[in-house]
């Protein structure tokens, strides 16, 4: 969830409901009451709804969830002969920018809401800036064309509420936005800048503006400019800002290479919502509802429903979004629940009861359970000898935490390591579980649940731990070559003739990487297996 913070004042104002009325609206839009200070309503709102991020955003919606507006709201802008040059040096380090020229009239909360929706957008749409960096600029000390491209560290300007000339490293390694955010940029011998046509530097993206053109009350004329790694991510952050610029009555000029207005198209079948809301809808009434979530939508055959979608809604993937906005403008609390007609009695699947034997016998067996992460990164698993072939995550927001695990053993050993200073003997075990690469599925997935045990003692040995496998498990060992485990004393595990895991005591070297000087004996075996 994201907090933000809106004038409640204005909200009434421009969408007609008062206090436990407008509270109610916006718990249905997304937006979570969690507080009052005065006017500042403070909101908490989904992440999957950036254009909800402004008190501009929620008025749109709530008045058309309201039935006082329909459809897309039309953003209007004028051409303009000003531009933004791109320098093919970037295509490697951060290759988008997009931006637009927005004639303003800024009071003081205009002032408070501009910050507020640049900042949140970068910290969530934007991944901290990672992915969406934004700038604002007083256009009044800006020559065009403006050109973005390259810098070394040792050019020079003066940053954003700093009063004296910094060069680009010291931005990095001396103000506070700097050390923040020098991560993005590491490793590079040049630096993403926008110069305008004198070659003095208005931004040093994603870090700092410029302190020449920082945006005051008084600004008459500013620059948006947005760069970043992904298109549409950059594109639809514009058309969010722009949508509420142009919401509060300001004029918008598009630079050239800078603004491309989109509307994507999906297709509802009226049936597919009715049966997922429990309501029956026409094809009629689906029109409608769709139109009042700010949507364009219109009479495909007899069933369906063509729908376009503004570029500013980030948030639609499939058709069951759809049907989201449709409940949302139907009133989820209009919705009433009825009594089932057949009367089912929900039970443990057996995969369950396996799994909670499973954990009642080790725990029996004098084992400590332990329930680790699934995240993990490739170079947890190389440190443990295990499999580097993971699922990755895109876009993670820790390098850390990049990956999905194939194995828990890294996740048990990362344990012990941090508990070399208490007593031994430690037995630990855990069942969860793990996600492997599989090309002969349509999601190139597939997940398993394992055991993984562990007994660090100092009387650890390989047929300590396989009389625990065998009271689990009916199984055979062969033997197994692995750096996991010392030569002649490890084993792979088979189930009526189908390799289930390992088995054997830990090499010198495993134990090594994790600093533990007393000897472990190891199985991981898979229990279930999603085929």
């Amino acid at each position: 969830m994201v907090g933000i913070i809106v004038s409640q004042k204005k909200l009434e104002k421009k969408t007609g409901l008062k206090g436990d009325a407008l509270y109610e609206a916006l718990a249905g839009i997304k937006c979570g009451f969690e507080g009052l200070n005065g006017d500042e309503l403070k909101l908490e709102v989904t992440p999957d709804r950036p254009d909800l991020l402004s008190a501009e955003g929620i008025i749109r919606y709530l008045n058309g969830v309201q039935g006082k507006e329909k459809g897309i709201p039309k953003l209007k802008f004028s051409e303009s002969k000003d531009e933004i040059i791109i320098d093919s040096k970037l295509k490697k380090i951060r290759p988008i920018v997009v931006g637009a020229i927005v004639e303003c009239s800024l009071n003081e909360q205009d002032f408070e809401e501009l910050i507020q929706i640049q900042e949140k957008l970068t910290l969530t749409h934007g991944r901290r800036r990672k992915k969406v960096a934004i700038g604002v600029h007083d256009c009044s000390s800006i020559h065009f064309p403006i050109t973005y491209t390259t810098g070394k560290p040792s050019e020079k300007f003066v940053p954003l509420k700093e009063e004296k000339t910094m060069t680009l490293h010291e931005v990095l390694k001396d103000t506070e936005k700097g050390k923040e955010y020098a991560f993005i940029l590491k490793d590079l011998s040049e630096y993403p800048i926008i110069r305008d046509a004198s070659g003095k530097i208005i931004s040093f993206p994603p870090i700092l503006n410029s302190a020449a053109t920082a945006v005051t009350t008084k600004t008459k004329k500013m620059l948006v400019e947005i760069t970043g790694t992904d298109f549409n991510a950059c594109n639809s952050a514009l058309l969010i800002m722009l949508q509420d610029f142009a919401d509060k009555g300001w004029k918008i000029y598009s630079l050239k290479n800078g603004l491309q207005l989109k509307e994507e198209e999906m297709v509802l079948k009226t049936s597919d919502a009715s049966k997922t809301i429990g309501v029956e809808l026409t094809q009629k009434q689906l029109i409608s509802l769709l139109q009042k979530a700010r949507l364009d939508a219109e009479a495909k055959g007899k069933d369906s429903v063509l729908v376009k979608i503004p570029g500013y809604r980030t948030d639609f993937l499939h058709w069951i979004d759809l049907v989201e906005e449709a409940a949302i403008a139907f009133g989820l609390n209009e919705m009433h629940p009825i009594t089932p007609r057949v009367f089912t009695k929900g039970s443990l699947s057996n995969e369950t009861l396996v799994e909670e034997k499973i954990r009642d016998l080790m725990i029996g067996f004098g084992f400590t359970e332990l329930n680790t992460h699934v995240l993990t990164s490739p170079e947890k698993n190389d440190r443990a000898f295990a499999s580097s072939d993971l699922v990755k995550i895109k876009n993670p927001v820790s390098s850390d935490y990049n990956a999905l695990r194939s194995t828990i053993l890294p996740s048990l050993m990362q344990v012990l390591s941090k508990n070399t200073h208490l007593t031994y003997p430690q037995k630990l075990f855990e069942v969860g579980e793990v996600v492997i690469n599989d090309s002969k599925r349509d999601q190139r997935t597939r997940t398993q649940t394992h055991l993984c045990v562990i007994d660090c003692s100092s009387d650890s040995n390989l047929s300590s731990v396989a009389s625990i496998l065998s009271k689990l498990f009916e199984v055979e060992l062969k033997p197994l070559e692995s750096k996991q485990f010392i030569n002649g004393r490890s084993a792979s595990v088979f189930n009526k003739n189908k390799k289930i895991g390992v088995i054997g005591e830990a090499s010198p070297e495993l134990l090594e990487k994790y600093s533990i000087q007393v000897p472990a004996s190891i199985f991981e075996v898979v229990i279930y297996d999603e085929r």
